[in-house]
């Protein structure tokens, strides 16, 4: 199962700008939240000045794991 990754950065580098990209795409308040994709088991790397989340659904940790009394 692929990460889901979603990268925000300023577009051009601007960090003044008004404007906030997703994954390379301009977000507004109805855009659709999609993510890029990626393997999992390759590196994960942002651009610099930019800030990331990446969703593991196919992470399963044991702490979380349902437990029989």
């Amino acid at each position: 199962m692929p990460l889901e990754l979603y990268v925000l950065t300023a577009p051009d580098g601007n960090l003044t700008s008004d404007t906030i990209l997703l994954n390379g795409v301009r977000l507004n308040a109805t855009s659709p939240l999609s993510p890029a994709h990626a393997d999992p088991r390759a590196p994960v790397t942002c651009p610099p000045l930019s800030y990331g989340f990446v969703v593991d659904r196919g992470m399963r940790p044991a702490a979380c794991a349902e437990t029989a009394d």
